[in-house]
């Protein structure tokens, strides 16, 4: 569960709707007390969205993000 008083932010409900939570999180990162580490992300252009696709599908995770650049 993600929140605090009076803030009741259920990691299940927040995915099941796609709900993106960035009010404060830019500068938490910004700050370094958000630590993206964890993540590993594989660029892609756009010319090359199939290949993207493909590797999503190969390596996906919660951790391991494609990303399509234009």
């Amino acid at each position: 569960m993600l929140g605090g008083p009076g803030l009741d932010l259920r990691y299940e409900w927040i995915m099941r709707n796609c709900i993106t939570i960035h009010h404060r999180m830019v500068g938490l990162v910004r700050s370094g007390l958000l630590d993206l580490g964890q993540f590993e992300v594989t660029e892609f252009d756009l010319d090359h969205a199939n290949d993207a696709v493909t590797h999503a599908a190969a390596n996906g995770g919660p951790f391991n993000l494609a990303v399509i650049r234009s």
